[in-house]
């Protein structure tokens, strides 16, 4: 709180004792200064419990203090102000503030207090005493002196009262600002000048006196605020504060008798003014127009005649000649003259009495029309040898047409400012801001406001030129900027504009100059085109400039190991400037959203797109060149951890190769040099512009188009030395493609001892691993560890091409594998390792390895922490931590839907990630592709197929010895068949007991639907065995996969067919007696065969459910077989021998006798 003023209240007795200084506190004053009788109460009972502090009181009792404790840590501070009228404000730091408790309690205080109170002589402030409250004891008198000691009181006293202001130290002080006032408002105009608001030089001001108090510094100079000093309160015998001399109260006095329309100002105008200035300046504390101005000082008498002089409306007044421009002449009697410079003021010598003198400089200005009648009237008026006016020569020239003129400026704007959030207070604040300040150009004369004359007066040479304005257009004018996107000052709240910017417009509050940016790139040109003038004033701090002939050019130069800048440089004034740190200052601006916006507002080819240098400039560039550029930037400041600053260079590492090579593309304007060899890598890996390598020695595999495509991609990132993943559609080869690069590794390695290759893959897979690298490099070596005798094997790793495993042994031989140093991994089915907390994860990412590839049929898109599981596996880095994962990509993409930053995540990853769907690659394909799905089944169903062979192979035996071989085929094809269903799923056995072995058969379908199913394919899934067709049912259940079935006991046919060819269910289960001839299913792209026809006219028929006139695309055909049963032998026998194929399932054969006994023992042995 302020310290306390005084309001006129008794001062203090010499003692010390205040009978009387403090004011009655009646309850009727308490009841009307609380707010409520609850506040009352708290009060009372506030001082009853002791909770009011020392009572504390200016020396004349207006203001009283104290401190409170309240329910907070800190007491409150309670300030009460008594007024001359018997009322009492309040005011408490508590959150109430006003009429609060903490009041209640003090002035329950001072009531108390008001029959026992003494001032602390202690205190060491004289303006502030502590008033002490006691109860029980009376108040002591103070014992009278000795009279020794009285008499010397009684002559130092005088002394005291008379040099008082000298004995305290000089740190406040009363000065005297010395300020002049237009007598009559002037509005100026001139040629190409705007208008101003002063006399002519040498016409008189009036003077003013406004007293103020300031603390000064221990030089004596002024410091801090100042404030302004009320004439009442300075009045002698009202508590004056002590460093007020009996000079200064006679000053007071004198202007006091002399106030205006304020309290504060004396105006010296009139008789005894000059009388009354000489005082003031003599104290040696008057200054001109502010306490920190020039001190006045007395000068000596100056003579001067008066004459006419015209001033810029073409008035003509009285003025005083040979005054100098700094000097002001003021309405004295006599008047004077105050050089504002140096502090000098002067009697002038008018050579007319004083009064005389004073009267005459108070002549208003006279308009043309009216000098003639007071020329006629000048001798009566003017008995003195001052010569009379002459009227100026005035042509006129009616109403001129307007050229506006917009000039860009800084000014200061009044707005206002607010404090506090419960109760809100300001004032007014001086804002610099960037202004657009219209005027119009009559025939060479600016004119603004504050004109309001619609006639208008302006010197040519020696005559007065009139003219009328043209208001129509000069509203025009204010509405054209309007659409200009300009406001008027005048429409925005809590702004006071002042006269001269009446016309003053911004496109916001408060503006900066690079605010009008836009303004001058797309609408100066269109105002100039209309006529208009647009004009920047010197200080204004904004030049839009474009760039010179010759264009941009980019350049990439390395930074450090493995890490480069870029370079886009462009001729401005003849310098060569990079705009990059300028382009990266313009998105500390910008989020991915807002650039995207940006990107959709400048879709014309002929956009520019304005950049900042920083230094006032701005460039206009092609948006068509930048906003690749910027994206590029945005995507490089996004990946900086957040927690580092900003830097002005956006250094890239070559993980970020897939931004460089977008760059690069979309900017096809752009010379590029610099870092050839990775720019040629990276629009290798995203632009897949790669030279095709040659299948290597040892693969005998022919590679389809789309697949030579995707061995090249492995092998520029073999080259580069990074790792990748391959995410075609299941289908389409990965295998094989993996493969090429594998084999064409060890071909190009010059190292005998090249560390060996690591597959991972599902359990399921291996036995596809295995059979596709027997078929297509059956030069390598391959160690499979695999069940429980990969422990007794002791050849070393190192000594295979290729280890081959599954994710379950990865977790449970985590240490071993993570000992070993392989050349490359291949995560195939990666799928699996999605999830980073699981324990497969975390035990891939132990393994040590040159390169990583991940294979996946599953689009990693989808789930975006899946993504950057799999490449924080494969690419490590590239997409930062996971916390920097999800602040930069997951969080805009997953809950804002940013499509800015899912394109952003698109292109970081676009040279590390391959994947093509069928679709897209459907030229490339067979019409029909039949492929193998190798299926080991578990341990206990292998048991069970052994178990089974073994009977069957001695009922086979018994019943040939019997009935011989040719009546036997029931009883042979009864064994294939029991057999068969053990591959399928033990429980379609006859018998198979309570808790029959799994089925891998039906989890490696599981497995296969998971993957086709959300790539949109179209299924049929077939099965000799309807009994398994119900026991796949409830696993799709489960799984949450639309199917419908057609079975040889479908009554109704066309209801399944048409919901599948409609697409409504992605799976249709056909049995193999309703897969006959009549169904039509062109809908399907995928057929399933769950338990192959060993007749290839039977799977044939099957397939052409599918695969017929009318199928628009390539079918793919998935046969499923179980490795090391009768499945796998009897689809080796139909190879060897197709014959036997014919007599074993063609529909017309009813015997076995195409079989002989050494295909039964192969068969059953």
């Amino acid at each position: 709180m302020n310290p306390p003023r005084s309001y006129g209240w008794p001062a203090v007795d010499g003692q010390g004792n205040l009978p009387a200084m403090l004011p009655d506190v009646t309850d009727a004053i308490i009841s009307r200064t609380i707010t409520n009788a609850r506040m009352m109460g708290a009060g009372r009972e506030y001082l009853r419990s002791g909770r009011v502090g020392r009572l504390e009181g200016g020396a004349d009792g207006a203001v009283v203090s104290a401190s409170v404790k309240g329910t907070a840590r800190t007491p409150y501070l309670v300030e009460l102000r008594f007024r001359q009228n018997a009322s009492v404000t309040t005011s408490c730091t508590c959150p109430v503030a006003i009429g609060c408790k903490h009041a209640a309690a003090v002035l329950f205080a001072l009531q108390a207090a008001k029959t026992a109170t003494r001032y602390d002589a202690s205190d060491a402030n004289p303006g502030r005493k502590s008033i002490t409250v006691d109860h029980a004891a009376p108040r002591q008198t103070v014992e009278p002196l000795p009279a020794a000691l009285a008499q010397w009181a009684a002559a130092i006293k005088p002394l005291t009262d008379r040099h008082g202001t000298e004995l305290y130290p000089v740190t406040r002080a009363i000065l005297y600002i010395v300020k002049v006032q237009v007598l009559y408002g002037t509005a100026r105009l001139s040629k190409k000048r705007p208008l101003a608001s002063m006399a002519p030089p040498g016409c008189a001001l009036r003077l003013t006196i406004e007293p103020v108090d300031v603390t000064l510094d221990v030089g004596g100079r002024p410091t801090g605020s100042c404030t302004k000093v009320y004439a009442g309160s300075l009045y002698p015998g009202y508590g004056s504060p002590a460093y007020m001399s009996d000079e200064d109260r006679l000053i007071v006095r004198r202007l006091q008798q002399r106030l205006g329309d304020t309290d504060h100002e004396g105006c010296l105008c009139g008789a005894g003014g000059a009388d009354l200035l000489e005082r003031i300046i003599a104290t040696g504390r008057s200054r001109w127009e502010n306490p920190r101005g020039p001190v006045l000082q007395q000068g000596e008498q100056r003579s001067a005649p008066l004459g006419w002089v015209h001033d810029e409306l073409g008035r003509t007044r009285l003025s005083v000649a040979g005054i100098a421009p700094s000097s002001v002449v003021t309405l004295v009697a006599p008047p004077v003259v105050i050089d504002t410079i140096g502090g000098t003021v002067a009697p002038l010598d008018l050579g007319v009495p004083g009064a005389m003198a004073e009267q005459l400089l108070r002549l208003p200005p006279v308009g043309p029309e009216a000098v003639a009648g007071l020329a006629a009237r000048w001798r009566d008026l003017v008995p003195v040898q001052v010569p009379a006016p002459e009227a100026p020569e005035v042509r006129d020239l009616g109403m001129v047409e307007p050229v506006p003129v917009v000039s860009l400026c800084i000014d200061k704007v009044a707005m206002q400012s607010w404090h506090g959030s419960r109760y809100r207070y300001g004032g007014k604040t001086q804002v610099p801001c960037a202004l657009a300040r219209l005027t119009f150009d009559y025939a060479g004369t600016i004119v603004g406001p504050p004109v309001d004359e619609q006639t208008l007066l302006v010197w040519e040479g020696d005559a007065l030129i009139r003219f009328s304005r043209d208001q129509d257009a000069e509203e025009e004018a204010v509405g054209r900027l309007l659409l200009a996107g300009l406001m008027p000052l005048y429409d925005f709240d809590d702004v006071y504009p002042s006269a001269r910017q009446a016309w003053d417009h911004v496109p916001d509050l408060p503006a900066v100059a690079e605010d009008f940016t836009p303004f001058l790139i797309y609408e100066a040109e269109m105002l100039r085109a209309e006529g208009w003038r647009v004009e920047t004033t010197t200080d204004f701090p904004l030049r839009v400039m474009p760039v010179e002939e010759g264009g941009m050019a980019a350049a990439v130069v390395p930074s450090g190991v493995d890490w480069f800048d870029i370079e886009l440089g462009v001729t401005i004034e003849g310098q060569r400037v990079d705009l990059v740190p300028a382009l990266r200052r313009m998105l500390t601006t910008f989020d991915a959203g807002e650039l995207d916006a940006l990107s959709r507002s400048l879709a014309e080819a002929d956009d520019v797109l304005p950049v900042a240098l920083g230094d006032g400039r701005v460039v206009t560039v092609a948006a068509a060149a930048m906003l690749p550029v910027l994206r590029a930037l945005l995507a490089l400041a996004a990946n900086e951890p957040a927690a580092s600053g900003a830097g002005t260079r956006p250094g890239f590492s070559r993980l970020d190769i897939g931004l460089l090579g977008e760059l690069e593309e979309t900017t096809p304007k752009l010379a590029w040099s610099g870092a050839e060899p990775l720019r040629a890598l990276a629009r290798e890996l995203t632009q897949l512009q790669l030279a095709p390598v040659s299948l290597p020695t040892g693969f005998t595999a022919t590679l389809r188009p789309y697949q030579q495509v995707g061995f090249d991609w492995l092998e520029a990132l073999g080259r580069a030395g990074f790792g990748g993943l391959l995410a075609d559609d299941m289908g389409l080869g990965k295998t094989v493609q993996t493969l090429a690069h594998i084999v064409s590794r060890k071909a190009a390695s010059a190292d005998p001892s090249l560390a060996p290759v690591l597959i991972l893959a599902p359990t399921s897979v291996l036995p596809n691993w295995q059979a596709e690298i027997a078929r297509f490099a059956p030069g390598l070596s391959v160690l499979l560890r695999h069940g429980a005798a990969r422990h007794g094997d002791a050849t070393p790793i190192g000594g295979y091409d290729v280890v081959l495993t599954s994710y379950p042994l990865l977790v449970r031989d985590a240490d071993i594998l993570a000992a070993e140093a392989f050349s490359l991994i291949v995560f195939d089915e990666a799928h699996v390792l999605k999830n980073p907390r699981t324990s497969s994860h975390v035990a891939a990412k132990r393994l040590k390895a040159q390169r990583r590839i991940a294979l996946t049929g599953t689009p990693v898109e989808n789930r975006l922490i899946d993504a950057w599981a799999l490449f924080d596996l494969v690419v490590p880095g590239l997409l930062g931590s996971q916390r920097d994962f999800q602040r930069i990509y997951r969080t805009p993409i997953e809950k804002h839907g940013d499509g800015e930053v899912r394109a952003r995540l698109a292109r970081k990853l676009r040279p590390f990630l391959l994947r093509r769907t069928k679709d897209a690659v459907a030229t490339d394909l067979p019409a029909k592709s039949v492929m193998q799905v190798a299926v080991t089944p578990t341990t206990a169903q292998m048991a069970l197929h052994e178990s089974q062979r073994l009977v069957m192979q001695q009922r086979v035996r018994d019943e040939i010895a019997r009935v011989g071989l040719m009546r036997a085929h029931i009883m042979v094809l009864t064994a294939l068949t029991r057999l068969r269903q053990v591959c399928c799923d033990p429980r379609l056995l006859p018998n198979h007991g309570a808790k029959p072995p799994s089925s891998a058969k039906l989890e490696r379908l599981l497995e296969l639907l998971g993957e086709l199913i959300p790539e949109g394919r179209r299924i049929i899934l077939f099965s000799q065995f309807t009994s398994m067709l119900d026991l796949i049912k409830p696993e799709l259940d489960k799984s949450g996969y639309g199917w419908v079935e057609l079975t040889g006991t479908s009554r109704d046919r066309r209801t399944p067919v048409a919901r599948f060819q409609a697409g409504d269910v992605p799976l249709i289960l056909v049995s193999l007696k309703a897969g006959g001839t009549g169904l039509n299913l062109t809908a399907a792209d995928t057929v399933i065969l769950y338990d192959p026809w060993w007749n290839p006219a039977v799977e044939a028929q099957a397939i052409d459910r599918a695969h017929r006139i009318g199928q628009q695309k390539p079918v793919f055909v998935y046969r499923m077989i179980a490795n090391g049963t009768i499945e796998e032998k009897i689809l080796d026998l139909q190879h060897r021998k197709a014959a036997l194929a014919d007599a074993l399932w063609s529909d017309e054969a009813a015997t076995s006798a195409g079989l002989t006994q050494e295909d039964i023992d192969f068969l059953l042995g």
